[in-house]
């Protein structure tokens, strides 16, 4: 059976499939009866799917009925996007409300839209919810982080984080009632489609009034200690490559404070 497959009833032979298929596996001049060419393959990306008028393309293992129509009416104006963007804030203070759990999986569902390298989606998600998980979580760094007597520069700076742990602070979570983190292979790709996934995931969420913070410092100690890695279920082959504190802000921006732009060289 072929990965993509045409409706003849529907197709009108425009040609569209054929133009946007990143592999030019969909061929024909004029209209788009699908071949795989010898030594390609189809990566499943739906863009055949995404770009057809007529609703005439299926892809195996992506499901039709949730192939909906974009509503160009509905996509926002783009000095909405503009300032969606630039009042984004990273959120340190939270309310110790969860978040309601179908709400964080509508996040997650929004940020699997975010593009992969050849659509290779190789990211695993890893949901710490309940606030004892949290905590253990955080027991677990603090003490990794004390009990390291190494001259790492980076851990002499945890073990500070550990005694404010010990204390009643929170300078590893945030005091942050849910973590989402991510893994994926140790892979130059696999990791930048983490990045691109959580920032996605941290947009979505500031979109729908849920504040987030990049976790880098569980990040770093998860790929150092064996046992923050256990406590994520990292597996074998696998690093954990970023992560997102995430909860109701208890405080929000007023301001959109500015920013200056990087340095440009126009060729």
């Amino acid at each position: 059976m072929s990965i993509i497959t045409v409706n003849p009833e529907l197709c009108r032979k425009d040609g569209i499939c054929s133009r946007v298929c990143p592999t030019r596996l969909i061929v024909g001049e004029v209209g788009a009866v699908p071949t795989e060419r010898e030594g390609g393959s189809c990566i499943q990306c739906g863009q055949c799917m995404a770009f057809c008028p007529h609703g005439a393309i299926r892809v195996q293992g992506l499901n039709p009925a949730l192939a909906r129509p974009v509503n160009r009416k509905r996509l926002p104006e783009a000095s909405d996007v503009d300032i969606l963007l630039q009042s984004r804030r990273s959120i340190r203070q939270y309310k110790q409300t969860p978040v309601p759990k179908d709400v964080l999986e509508g996040l997650l569902h929004t940020a699997a839209y975010a593009p992969t390298a050849k659509n290779s989606r190789r990211l695993r998600q890893v949901v710490v919810y309940d606030a004892a998980n949290m905590k253990a979580l955080g027991d677990c760094i603090a003490d990794c982080l004390a009990n390291d007597k190494s001259e790492n520069p980076l851990i002499a700076e945890g073990r500070a984080l550990a005694l404010a742990w010990r204390k009643g602070l929170d300078p590893i979570l945030r005091g942050a009632p849910h973590l989402v983190m991510v893994l994926t292979p140790n892979d130059h790709w696999a990791v930048i489609d983490a990045a691109i996934y959580l920032t996605y995931l941290e947009i979505a969420g500031h979109a729908h009034g849920v504040g987030a913070c990049w976790a880098g410092y569980v990040t770093t100690v998860a790929n150092h200690y064996p046992a923050v890695a256990a406590l994520l279920g990292v597996k074998e082959g696998e690093i954990v490559a970023g992560g997102q504190m995430m909860g109701l802000p208890s405080l929000l921006p007023m301001n959109m404070a500015p920013r200056a732009p990087y340095p440009a060289t126009w060729l």
